[in-house]
């Protein structure tokens, strides 16, 4: 079984103190992915809605990786944002996700 790495955490500070929504289009299960949403919930203390939207634009994923990107996204997708961005979002904080 491969040992599950720890996510990093940056330096917490307020320079988004403004910032009331979030949407990263393309957002993945990946480490990178999930340490940025999470950058984001921790120094946005006036965030009220973080949007996680899975899909890129077609053409350009056929062009650099191949394959099928549905196929890709979707793995594993529901799983990572259950385990570690649904509790550690605040109350104020609205999650949506497709």
């Amino acid at each position: 079984m491969e040992k599950e790495a720890e996510l990093r955490s940056l330096e917490k500070h307020c320079p988004h103190k403004n910032l009331k929504l979030v949407k990263m289009t393309g957002f993945s299960a990946g480490r990178s992915s999930l340490e940025l949403a999470l950058y984001f919930v921790e120094n946005s203390p006036a965030l009220e809605l973080l949007i996680l939207d899975h899909r890129l634009d077609r053409s350009v994923w056929r062009i650099t990786f191949g394959g099928d990107l549905d196929a890709k996204c979707s793995k594993g997708y529901e799983h990572t944002i259950s385990k570690y961005v649904s509790n550690a979002i605040p109350r104020r904080v609205r999650l949506s996700y497709s």
